[in-house]
């Protein structure tokens, strides 16, 4: 029954009837059911331990860093507010990881998102055509000249809509590859159509540049010889750099590139005015004319060092989670979903760069997903994972994310010197 739930959960969270099916639009209906759900959770006998995984415990310190930095607004009720909201998000991600104990509650959750989000893929392509439904729209791009797409909730911004649905690629590319029958080719490569003219649609660069990437990530994941990955990896490197070259070429005289990079420099200004627990969650727009469109920008200036410490730590073990799977010699049975989920992330860890999805809902609800995936017993791995299987025994203070999170400073900084 809470799985059931928790699915419908995912329904209204992805496709969000509420949002534009006549009799039901303003309704709280994610609010009515997750109320429901979390009664029957707390008085179930679902092993209730919230922390098993690294990642776990730093969406809480990112939570946590959310709610701590309304204290720069000095505004009790914005605090107050916050606090309950962060408090549901948390209710939500440590139901997931409760919730779904097996593999195969795993595997159905994951399919899905995915089945749910190649219709919201549809919708969008639908929408383009002049037949809109479930909630997407067409509209007219007055700074590209040209029409474009965007869904609804989560996918309200053409940008989040291209992330998201390039999540179904790697599982499409991968199926296709392993599987038996025309029809069975033949649908997952309508499938797959559909994603790649939604994300053309939104006229998303962004989006290009996570789709991409995401395929590379998976392609790199799906080899099996280390040699091979190796290779492959100097290759995309060296197409990154090129493209990256190419793209930036005149970028002074593009007046979109131009405010990002100022909304940039205004985040480096708000770290150093706030550098612990930074201007506030959701004030970014209070010191900048224009969003940050960065996500570790975001993080940084809103959040400070503790949120975006919280947020890389988040980022690097779900990512170190899924390399580790690797190593496993009965791999070839998850090697879709590992290769999968490292696509998302790859997508997710590339479009943050240019646009804001710091507090996306997908993305935590993935993250509960890969810690399920990541310390399973269920899952026939080789054993118990939580014996066998670790991302890195330090706790929160965690040495590698700190390097990695003084590396995003370190690039922040080094790129606005090279261009600003």
């Amino acid at each position: 029954m809470l799985f059931a739930g928790f699915i419908f959960f995912l329904f209204l969270s992805i496709f969000r009837p509420q949002d534009f099916v006549p009799g039901l639009v303003g309704t709280r209906l994610v609010l009515y059911t997750m109320g429901f759900l979390l009664v029957g959770w707390m008085t179930s006998s679902v092993d209730k331990r919230l922390f098993r995984a690294p990642q776990d415990k730093f969406v809480a310190l990112f939570l946590g860093a959310i709610i701590i930095s309304t204290l720069s607004v000095d505004w009790l009720t914005f605090t107050v507010d916050t606090s309950i909201a962060m408090g549901k998000t948390a209710l939500i991600y440590f139901f997931i990881i409760t919730v779904v104990d097996d593999a195969q509650k795993f595997k159905t959750a994951t399919w899905a998102i995915l089945i749910m989000l190649a219709l919201v893929a549809l919708s969008g392509v639908l929408a383009y055509y002049g037949m809109p439904v479930w909630g997407a729209t067409r509209y007219f791009s007055l700074a590209k000249e040209e029409w474009a797409i965007k869904g609804v909730g989560m996918f309200d911004n053409p940008n989040d809509l291209a992330y998201s649905v390039a999540f179904i690629i790697p599982f499409a590319i991968s199926y296709i590859l392993k599987g038996q029958g025309c029809l069975t080719r033949f649908l997952l490569l309508s499938v797959l159509g559909v994603v790649i003219l939604c994300v053309y649609y939104t006229r998303s660069r962004g989006g290009w540049l996570a789709a991409g990437v995401s395929t590379a990530v998976w392609f790199w994941f799906w080899l099996k010889s280390p040699k091979w990955r190796k290779r492959f990896a100097i290759l995309v490197v060296g197409v990154i750099v090129v493209l990256f070259s190419m793209q930036t070429q005149g970028y002074r005289d593009d007046d979109s590139s131009m405010n990002r990079i100022e909304a940039w420099d205004k985040g480096v200004d708000m770290l150093r005015a706030h550098p612990l627990i930074g201007v506030g969650f959701d004030q970014f727009y209070e010191y900048a004319k224009i969003d940050s469109h960065n996500s570790y920008v975001r993080a940084a200036a809103e959040l400070g060092l503790l949120g975006l410490y919280a947020f890389v730590g988040i980022l690097f073990c779900s990512v170190l989670s899924l390399y580790h799977l690797l190593r496993w010699e009965d791999r070839e049975k998850w090697r879709i979903y590992y290769a999968g989920y490292a696509g998302y992330f790859a997508a997710y860890l590339s479009g943050s760069i240019f646009s804001t999805r710091t507090y996306d809902g997908l993305f935590l609800i993935i993250v509960a997903l890969v810690s399920v995936f990541g310390r399973m017993e269920k899952i026939e791995l080789g054993g118990p994972l939580e014996e066998t299987f670790t991302v890195d025994q330090e706790d929160l203070l965690n040495r590698k994310v700190i390097f990695a999170t003084l590396g995003v400073l370190v690039g922040w900084k080094f790129f606005l010197a090279s261009v600003w």
